[in-house]
């Protein structure tokens, strides 16, 4: 069974865009993707609309629900001018429908991502249906049966922030709106399948103050977990930029560097190598993943996820204990420092674990005395590693190619950079 991407033939061929020297750096690139199944995605954002739905149930309690896209308009809705209460003219939201269909990309038949969710929104709306209103207009928000009280913006990922801090922009541009935030009538909040941390720490500075909730918590190059990785991967990068000062994407979409796959498709926000198409560099993929890479896709079960996060991170658990109590001593081995919110993020992504499986591991621990209010592990907490033998002093395995790469021929230097790609780039 193929356990990297590196190993497969989707891999090698990507692979085969570097210099000998370079690929072995590009190979633990490759092979620290975090991928991310649509299934994964389905999940995430069905599990925190279903949340949304029965926190926010019952009378005066309705959701506007709108997929996260982009669009020319400043204002999400129209405005009309209309006499007020002392017969001056005051500015008014006006419409009883929300945001156009999504269209297809380029006039073809594929929507992006953006059909992908607006399609599970449906859904949702579908099962929760007079809670979850499906992209309305400011008519709706005032009706008297069941007036709305939340703008929820669902997208599948947020890598920088700026799409999405754009569309509560646009929100926010309108006075209505405004006027309803401010006297409480309405709050913001964004449920996303996945986010790096930057990208949500962003969204949740907006003036709207979304309340940003995430299932996934997606690494960038930067990220502590790769440390050892940081120079090698900036100084890989650094000679592409050089050879196409024009690329302006080299480590993504505003500098997001995210190191991340979907299924159906790579985001800009990771680096331009993985999904930029020229004549000297070949994309890893475009679109949908290759089926030769969908084994990799499937994050598999609870257990294997469990079992993953421990090898990579150089941690041995007993194989015959129950998954959540893996889970427990997973989280219990990586806990530094005081309890924070950011603190749930960074374990969730240092262990590519769903963060509700880091909060119920962290509420079990604190309820059993493992750690204390604080989040710093107890004497009993310390105790419990040691009666599994278990040593917080570990080995960090990044997942790569085992086997090491010997040149079949040999041949003359180039030089400290690949020239031969810098002649074809303007």
């Amino acid at each position: 069974m193929i356990e990297s991407i590196s190993k497969t033939e989707t891999g090698k061929a990507w692979l085969r865009n570097f210099e000998v020297n370079d690929r072995a750096t590009a190979r633990t690139l490759l092979d620290s993707l975090r991928l991310i199944n649509l299934d994964e995605v389905s999940e995430s954002i069905h599990e925190l609309l279903e949340q949304l739905a029965v926190e926010r149930s019952g009378k005066r309690k309705a959701v506007a629900v709108y997929a996260e896209r982009e669009f020319q308009e400043k204002r999400i809705f129209k405005t009309q001018q209309v006499k007020g209460a002392k017969n001056h003219d005051r500015e008014r939201a006006v419409g009883k429908k929300g945001l156009p269909p999504v269209k297809p990309i380029r006039g073809g038949v594929r929507v992006g991502s953006e059909g992908i969710v607006s399609a599970l929104i449906a859904q949702s709306v579908k099962k929760h249906s007079g809670i979850l209103i499906n992209t309305p207009g400011p008519d709706r928000f005032r009706s008297k049966r069941s007036p709305i009280s939340t703008i929820a913006i669902v997208t599948d990922f947020i890598g920088s922030g700026s799409r999405l801090t754009k569309m509560l922009d646009k929100f926010w541009n309108v006075r209505t709106v405004r006027s309803w935030h401010s006297t409480g009538l309405i709050d913001f909040v964004v449920i996303a399948a996945t986010a790096t941390q930057d990208g949500a720490a962003a969204v949740s500075s907006h003036v709207s103050r979304p309340d940003v909730r995430f299932s996934h918590t997606i690494p960038t190059m930067s990220s502590s977990k790769f440390e050892e990785h940081h120079f090698g991967w900036d100084s890989l990068l650094d000679k592409f930029a050089e050879q196409d000062p024009s690329d302006d994407y080299v480590w993504g979409f505003l500098n997001s560097a995210a190191l991340v796959l979907f299924s159906y498709g790579i985001p800009n926000n990771a680096p331009s190598i993985l999904w930029k198409d020229t004549k000297q560099l070949k994309p890893l993929y475009v679109g949908n993943a290759p089926s030769e890479l969908r084994t990799l896709f499937w994050s598999g079960t609870k257990s294997e996820q469990v079992d993953r996060a421990a090898s990579e991170r150089g941690h041995k658990l007993d194989a015959i204990a129950d998954v959540k109590e893996r889970i427990i001593l997973l989280v219990l081995q990586e806990l530094r420092g005081r309890f924070s919110k950011k603190k749930v993020q960074e374990l969730s992504e240092r262990l590519s674990l769903p963060r509700a499986d880091i909060m119920e591991a962290l509420n079990v621990a604190f309820l059993r005395d493992l750690i204390d209010g604080n989040g710093r592990l107890t004497d009993k907490g310390y105790s419990e590693l040691k009666a599994q033998n278990i040593n917080r002093q570990r080995k960090i395995v990044v997942p790569t190619n085992d086997d090491p790469y010997y040149p079949m021929t040999l041949r003359a230097s180039k030089g400290s950079s690949s020239t031969h790609r810098s002649k074809g780039r303007s």
